[in-house]
């Protein structure tokens, strides 16, 4: 989840009751509005829009902004990765998987003289 410190005081950082849980992001859609004035309603350009499923309700949309287009890369990378990252990895995994088959599969046929070979044309 997403986690902030609401009370404006750095030194409440190290402290977890100063933190306030802004969204978990298995309940949130993420969208971005980067360059569009007419959904961007932060103080920069650079805007994430965190917007819960089970509403459609704007008073319910959380808005993050970057102050510049690395900061909001990052902030956007970030979040995806909690996301989806267990199903990045498993995708990842599967084809990965699968390739080592393949890989296998051709190094048994190359002993057996089966891979590579042209077919005799009669």
């Amino acid at each position: 989840g997403l986690l902030a410190n609401c009370s404006g005081d750095d030194k409440s950082l190290q402290k977890k009751e100063s933190m306030e849980m802004i969204a978990m992001f298995a309940d949130h859609n993420i969208y971005t509005a980067f360059g569009n004035d007419k959904l961007n309603v932060g103080p920069t350009q650079f805007c994430i829009f965190l917007k819960p499923h089970k509403t459609n309700d704007r008073n319910d949309v959380k808005t993050i902004c970057a102050s510049n287009a690395e900061e909001f890369v990052r902030w956007i990378a970030a979040m995806r990765m909690m996301k989806y990252g267990g199903q990045l990895r498993s995708n990842y995994q599967a084809v990965r998987n699968q390739f080592i088959a393949m890989a296998k599969m051709k190094q048994q046929l190359s002993r057996q003289g089966l891979y590579g070979v042209k077919p005799a044309r009669h």
